[in-house]
C-alpha cells in the first residue's frame, strides 16, 4: 500500500467519497456503492488477478520536484497526486485532505499508521444541515445586527474529523460538607434565627465512560467542549474509508498534557453528584475531599466537526457544528443600539405593573415619589430582562463538569454520616 492513497473507483476510474446517507464508499461520478469490506475484497481480488492495485492516490517525494534537490524533513513530505500529478505539501498534523488541484480525496496512510485512532465517529449530518443550523443560530437571538447575516463573509465551511483523547475512569472518594437548617420565630418585635449546624461526611464511588478533550493545538477548546456532548455509543472501530473525502488531523497534544482538563471536570462532576444525593439541608458547603481515579482507559477517536468562519467587519467570528449531533455554537455579536432602544420602550411597559406595584407599598406617598421609583424600577427589570435575551449570543465556554459522561447506576455511597454539632442564634428587631 502507498505512503498516500485514494479509494479508487474500480468501474469508471473516479474517486470514491465516505456518503453521509448510506455510511458507505460513493463514487460521485457513476453513484456505485460499496461497503469498505466489500471495497477491500474486489481490491485483493483486483490486485491478486491483474497485480494492480487500485488504492494508489499519491506517492511521496524524495527529491524536491523545482529544485531537485532531496528532501531532508521527512515530518513535512511532499506527494504527488496520481490523479493530475500535482505536488501537495499536507499539513504536518494532516492524515487526510482533498488535493489542492483536482479534487481527489487524499488519505495518508503513512501518518495514520504512527498514530491510528481506535474509534471513529462518522459524519451524520451533511453540508445542507450545517447551513440550516447556521442559519438557525444567527436568526433566532435577539438583537444580532441585521448586516451580520447579510452581509457577514462566509470565509469557508469545511468539514473536519477532530482528535480526542477519551478517558474513562472509576472515582472513589470522601467529602466532608457543613450544612444547616434554619429556622425562623418572631416574637413581638423580634425576629430570632436558629441555625442547625450538621457535619456532613460521604464516602462514593461512581463510574464515567469516555469524557473527550480535544487533541488538536490548531482548535479551540472553549469551542470543542461546548458542541458536547458526543454518543460515543455510536463510535465504531476506526478504518480509513470514512475519512474518505474529509479533512481529518491527527493529535499534536499527549494525553498527559490534558490530564488536568479531565482531572478539573472529574472532581467537579464527582462532587455535584454527591452533594445533589445528601438530602434536605437549607445549606450546604464542601469543606475538604479526597478523591481518586483509578483503573483508566484511554482511547484516541476521530470526532466530527463542522467548522464555518465568517468576517464581519474586520472581525473573524467562528462557529463549530457537531457533525453527530447537530449542535451548533459560536458567539455572535450584538446590536447595542437596539438592545438600548428596545430597553427603553419596553420599560414603558414595566412601568404599569411597577406602578400599580409602588402604590401599594408606597402608600401615602407623593404621587411624584411613587412615579419616581416605579420608573426606575421598570428600567431596571427592562434591562435585566434583555440582558438575559443576549446571554445566549456567547454560547462558547470552556467545559467544567462531566455529567454527560458519568454512568449513573454506578453511583453509590459506600458510608454516610449526619451528626448534628451545635445550633446558633440570632436575633434583629423588626422595623
Amino acid at each position: 500500500m502507498s505512503d498516500a492513497e485514494r479509494y479508487k473507483c474500480p468501474f469508471c476510474g473516479g474517486t470514491f467519497e465516505f456518503d453521509i446517507k448510506t455510511q458507505k464508499l460513493k463514487c460521485p461520478f457513476c453513484d456505485s456503492v460499496l461497503s469498505q469490506e466489500e471495497y477491500d475484497t474486489m481490491a485483493e481480488n483486483k490486485k491478486s488477478k491483474n497485480n494492480v492495485d487500485i488504492k494508489d492516490g499519491a506517492t511521496e517525494l524524495d527529491k524536491d520536484p523545482e529544485t531537485g534537490e532531496d528532501i531532508e524533513n521527512k515530518d513535512q513530505a511532499t506527494y504527488v497526486c496520481k490523479s493530475c500529478g500535482g505536488a501537495i505539501t499536507p499539513a504536518l498534523t494532516s492524515i487526510s485532505e482533498k488535493c489542492p488541484f483536482c479534487g481527489s480525496p487524499i488519505i495518508l496512510t503513512n501518518k495514520i499508521k504512527d498514530a491510528q485512532p481506535d474509534v471513529i465517529i462518522p459524519f451524520k449530518l451533511d453540508l445542507k444541515a450545517v447551513q440550516e443550523a447556521y442559519t438557525k443560530h444567527i436568526t433566532t437571538k435577539s438583537f444580532v445586527p441585521k448586516s451580520f447575516a447579510t452581509t457577514a463573509t462566509k470565509n469557508e465551511i469545511h468539514s473536519v474529523y477532530v482528535p480526542f483523547w477519551l478517558l474513562s475512569c472509576k472515582a472513589d472518594g470522601e467529602v466532608n460538607f457543613a450544612a444547616k437548617n434554619i429556622r425562623t420565630e418572631r416574637i413581638a418585635d423580634r425576629k430570632i434565627v436558629y441555625s442547625d449546624h450538621y457535619s456532613v461526611f460521604r464516602h462514593s464511588k461512581m463510574d464515567f465512560n469516555d469524557i473527550p478533550a480535544d487533541a488538536s493545538s490548531e482548535m479551540d477548546d472553549s469551542l470543542m467542549d461546548s458542541i458536547e456532548p458526543f454518543n460515543t455509543l455510536e463510535a465504531l472501530d476506526f478504518k480509513t474509508a470514512y475519512l474518505s473525502g474529509y479533512d481529518a488531523q491527527k493529535y499534536d497534544v499527549n494525553f498527559d498534557d490534558l490530564y488536568p482538563r479531565f482531572e478539573k471536570r472529574l472532581v467537579q462532576s464527582f462532587l455535584t453528584t454527591v452533594r445533589n444525593n445528601i438530602g434536605n439541608y437549607d445549606r450546604i458547603e464542601i469543606k475538604n475531599y479526597n478523591i481518586e481515579f483509578n483503573d483508566r482507559e484511554i482511547k484516541y477517536a476521530l470526532f466530527p466537526i463542522w467548522i464555518v468562519k465568517n468576517t464581519w467587519n474586520g472581525e473573524d467570528f467562528i462557529f463549530a457544528m457537531n457533525g453527530q449531533t447537530g449542535k451548533m455554537v459560536g458567539n455572535l455579536p450584538t446590536s447595542w443600539g437596539k438592545f438600548f432602544l428596545s430597553s427603553f420602550l419596553s420599560s414603558f411597559l414595566f412601568l404599569i405593573v411597577t406602578y400599580i406595584a409602588m402604590c401599594y407599598f408606597l402608600e401615602g406617598e407623593e404621587q411624584s415619589v411613587i412615579w419616581g421609583v416605579s420608573y426606575f424600577l421598570a428600567i431596571v427589570i427592562s434591562l435585566v430582562v434583555h440582558f438575559c435575551m443576549i446571554s445566549d449570543h456567547s454560547n462558547v465556554s470552556s467545559a467544567v463538569e462531566a455529567q454527560s459522561y458519568l454512568d449513573f447506576e454506578s453511583f453509590h455511597n459506600l458510608k454516610e454520616s449526619d451528626k448534628y454539632t451545635h445550633t446558633t442564634k440570632t436575633e434583629e428587631r423588626i422595623k
